[in-house]
C-alpha cells in the first residue's frame, strides 16, 4: 500500500478546488499553498530519483493562474 501525503499528486485537483473557494479560511489556504510549493520543490531537487517534471510544471502553471489571489493572501 502506497502512503500519500497532502503534497502528492493525487490531491492536486482537490487542493486547487479548495484554493478557488472564496470563503476558505486563510490559515487553510496557506497550508494548501505550502503543499503546492512542496510539490514543486520535491520535483526539483536533484536527489529525487522519481522527479516528475510534468507535475512540477503543472503546479507552477496553476500557481501562476492564481498569482493575484495568492499575492492578496500572502501580503496581508
Amino acid at each position: 500500500m502506497k502512503n500519500y501525503f497532502l503534497a502528492d499528486e493525487p490531491y492536486l485537483d482537490i487542493i486547487l478546488q479548495v484554493l478557488d473557494i472564496v470563503n476558505t479560511l486563510e490559515t487553510k489556504r496557506n497550508v494548501l499553498l505550502v503543499a503546492l510549493c512542496i510539490i514543486v520543490y520535491d520535483n526539483t531537487i536533484e536527489s529525487n530519483l522519481k522527479k516528475d517534471n510534468n507535475l512540477k510544471n503543472r503546479v507552477i502553471k496553476e500557481l501562476k493562474k492564481r498569482q493575484i489571489k495568492i499575492g492578496r493572501i500572502c501580503c496581508r
